[in-house]
């Protein structure tokens, strides 16, 4: 009667219970299995929500929101497994386990970011995939418990065996609760690293299934080799790849994919998984398939070569997610950070064509190149007023109002050495563009 009254109460109360016979007594006990089940529903459908927001509007509410729920989802199914694993420990301090496993994986994910790897933007799909991962681990892990407890349950049935004879808690010396303690981090830490380690090809299979259309491919190490050579010629390029650096000293260029891209886009960069996405139409202008393009190191060279100016103004965006999240603008789409990008992506054509104005660059890029020599705000105002940038908001930052102030000063003296080494490249226009440089040093005097 006492244990169908408790039992009574704890259900009216909306707990989940569990009902043990020690041998002598049956005992009523709360348990989290239903708490757990249903947070760990929400969590994962807060978190691809999370997700789903982030590739329209990348903001920092999107980001805390998704890293809170993975990291809830993550704590509740540690919860319930590791104190079921952890030596039979006394229920108080089971939670000690929990935290360090806990503590393992969110110190792996984060670590990346905090050592200057990765943007803290992709942080939060690292958090999302380790959780899954433990997800799935623990519902693995406790499917073959239970189907090992249904094996005994079923032998004892079938030999007319009684239940088991309960065992006492073990008590665990100082020495072997710090290796469970230790064991715990390491095993959340190995949770925490492998989608890390594994991003590149996840990120690769994660796109063909769920957006197949886009032929989303991971390019081959040829390209990002050429494009660490390439910037690394380049006085601005060296700027570039020391800006993505991290404490270490390492350069971390983002990885290249190959994708169908709307019309009018030359590549973009993605801080959520950083890496670089290059136009599927890129290839198929020379006439190659994806596959082959995908095979041979000497196209993907070819194509880092050709698409080098580009390749530094994407650059630039990757150095900007490195930034401190109280950057003005971090977690904003701004007009600023496209205009400092093109200002990059110009200033590694002119040092190109300082060291041979006989460099090789595509009839587009010298265009671009050329108007932005003719006027600096003009081209800004170009650029902000593109439809590709309808989104970009407009900020009030005296970061970029000195950083674009620096240039605008500097503009007629820039320009004229551009105009002249157009001259250069081109004997047939040379009249043209000497008269414009001239022009401005005349200006400049005056």
């Amino acid at each position: 009667a006492l244990v169908d009254g408790e039992l009574d109460g704890a259900i009216k109360k909306g707990d989940s219970v569990l009902v043990d016979f020690d041998g002598t007594k049956l005992v009523v006990r709360k348990s989290d299995e239903g708490k757990t089940t249903k947070l760990g529903g929400w969590a994962l459908g807060a978190a691809a929500l999370s997700l789903a927001g982030l590739q329209l509007n990348p903001v920092l509410a999107y980001s805390l929101l998704g890293g809170a729920l993975a990291a809830m989802l993550a704590f509740n199914i540690f919860r319930r497994a590791a104190a079921r694993r952890a030596g039979r420990l006394p229920a108080k301090k089971s939670r000690v386990y929990d935290w360090a496993i806990l503590t393992g994986m969110l110190g792996a994910v984060a670590a990346p970011w905090l050592w200057g790897a990765i943007p803290v933007e992709a942080v939060l799909p690292t958090m999302v995939a380790a959780s899954v991962a433990l997800v799935v681990t623990m519902t693995a892990v406790g499917a073959v418990r239970r189907a090992a407890r249904l094996v005994s349950w079923l032998a004892r049935v079938v030999s007319r065996r009684g239940p088991p004879e309960p065992k006492p808690a073990r008590r665990l010396s100082r020495l072997a609760k710090a290796f469970v303690i230790g064991g715990a981090v390491i095993a959340g830490a190995t949770f925490g690293t492998i989608p890390y380690v594994a991003s590149q090809p996840m990120q690769e299979a994660a796109y063909q299934v769920a957006q197949p259309e886009i032929s989303m491919r991971l390019a081959g190490p040829a390209i990002q080799e050429e494009i660490a050579a390439l910037m690394g010629a380049n006085p601005v390029g060296r700027a570039i790849l020391k800006d993505l650096e991290d404490a270490g000293g390492r350069t971390h260029i983002p990885p290249v994919f190959v994708a169908v891209e709307e019309a009018g886009v030359g590549a973009h960069y993605l801080a959520l998984f950083d890496h670089i996405v290059i136009p599927l139409q890129n290839i198929k202008d020379h006439g190659w398939t994806l596959e082959d393009f995908l095979k041979s190191p000497d196209k993907q060279r070819e194509i880092a070569r050709e698409m080098a100016p580009t390749l530094a103004h994407e650059l630039k965006h990757a150095a900007q997610a490195r930034r401190s999240v109280f950057f003005p603008g971090k977690f904003k789409q701004a007009i600023e950070t496209e205009h400092e990008a093109y200002i990059a992506g110009h200033m590694f054509i002119h040092a190109r064509l300082m060291a041979d104005p006989a460099a090789p660059l595509s009839g587009d890029d010298l265009y671009d190149y050329e108007e932005f020599l003719d006027g600096f705000d003009a081209y800004l105002k170009d650029v902000a007023e593109n439809e590709i940038y309808s989104d970009n908001i407009a900020l009030d930052a005296p970061y970029y109002e000195a950083l674009f102030a620096r240039h605008r000063a500097d503009w007629p003296k820039h320009a004229a050495e551009g105009y002249r080494l157009l001259a250069k490249r081109n004997p047939a226009q040379a009249d043209h563009y000497l008269q414009k440089a001239a022009a401005l040093e005349q200006a400049r005097t005056e």
